[in-house]
């Protein structure tokens, strides 16, 4: 296995100095450190998939199943080249690095950015990396498309994929998919394929069922072979496959109508981005006395024009119905966010008052 941080190489025992001089990545070598001496226990910060969030253990065999079944999904060989340039104080780069320990693969850190192509060496052929959605609309915007092709195996996560990236992702002649999962389940336990499939499909023998509220509760040797129940409403269409819906905190039942606002969210990016416009939005349920909720729509500094609104409620009729189209529209100077850059709907939303 080699490492190399910003196209530099290190050895094992050089990262202790390195770190002394690059703090952001500590974390990262100290998790590098403490498998290699055996550590059977490792202190993870989950981000609220599954209720607030809460520091949580993890064991040193969870860590290596979640690997093994990526490993298994994917294909991966010894000395497969990785690119890992998402943010080091995130469970995504803990299990990218693990992956390269327990495998014996070729670990390529690259500061985070927004296209991290421009950090990385063009002769390098990487084989595996893993990607936030934002990273990879910047590399599609500078027309960098054959930079991803060149990529063996990419995994797009984090976030929620607007249908025109996954329209952009699935035209491209490499295996690319959208994963799922969280710290409670040591990373990605579903992987949907973009190229040839519309549901996530469970891998490593993850057993998978829905609670009363049509949300998803996770079962494998991931979670000790404990049900982690989520606050993700699903669509169940076998015991292996899932349509991911929405949260159901986020739910807005307007007049007996549910509506994800997730989905809405999803078809407004697009709308947005080809007006050229890219101030952070979110869809939310306000209280009313005749229906309960109306669905609102906040934008984070200003709103877009007349016409660009007026676009989008037609985009939104023809996708879904008048009754999905936001009924007020509100601006605040900034949403509230967690470290990680997530939107706080609910403390956003409660600022309004």
């Amino acid at each position: 296995m080699k490492i190399y941080i910003n196209n530099k190489e290190y050895q094992l025992t050089d990262l202790e100095s390195f770190i002394s001089k690059n703090p952001k990545y500590s974390k990262l070598v100290k998790f590098i450190q403490n498998w290699r001496i055996g550590k059977q226990t490792f202190k993870f910060q989950t981000s609220g998939s599954t209720g607030k969030p809460k520091e949580i253990s993890i064991t040193k065999n969870q860590i290596i199943s979640s690997v093994l079944a990526t490993k298994k999904a994917l294909g991966l060989d010894q000395e497969d080249k990785v690119l890992i340039c998402l943010n080091p104080e995130y469970i995504a780069t803990t299990m990218m690095t693990a992956r390269c320990l327990i495998l014996n693969l070729d670990m390529y850190i690259i500061e985070p950015s927004a296209n991290p192509f421009k950090m990385i060496d063009a002769e390098i052929k990487i084989d595996f990396a893993s990607f936030a959605p934002l990273q990879v609309e910047a590399i599609l915007d500078n027309n960098q498309a054959n930079k991803l092709e060149s990529i063996r195996n990419i995994l797009v996560g984090g976030a929620p994929l607007s249908a025109n990236l996954i329209s952009q992702l699935s035209a491209l002649n490499t295996n690319i998919y959208q994963s799922y999962g969280m710290t409670e389940t040591v990373s990605h336990i579903a992987l949907m394929n973009l190229k040839t499939d519309d549901c996530f499909n469970t891998i490593g023998g993850i057993e998978i069922q829905q609670d009363n509220r049509q949300c998803l509760t996770i079962k494998g040797a991931v979670t000790n072979d404990l049900w982690v129940q989520t606050n993700d409403v699903v669509e169940l269409i076998n015991p292996t496959k899932f349509r991911w819906l929405g949260r159901a905190d986020n739910i807005i039942n307007s007049g007996g109508v549910k509506v994800f606002p997730e989905t809405l969210e999803a078809l407004a990016i697009d709308i947005l981005k080809q007006n050229n416009f890219q101030n952070s939005f979110f869809f939310y349920g306000q209280k009313n006395e005749r229906f309960g909720e109306i669905i609102g729509l906040i934008f984070e500094k200003n709103k877009p024009k007349k016409t660009i609104l007026d676009s989008l409620n037609n985009s939104i009729i023809n996708r879904f119905s008048k009754y999905h189209i936001p009924k007020t529209i509100t601006t605040v100077n900034a949403f509230c966010r967690t470290e990680s850059g997530k939107i706080k709907r609910i403390e956003t939303i409660e600022s309004l008052d």
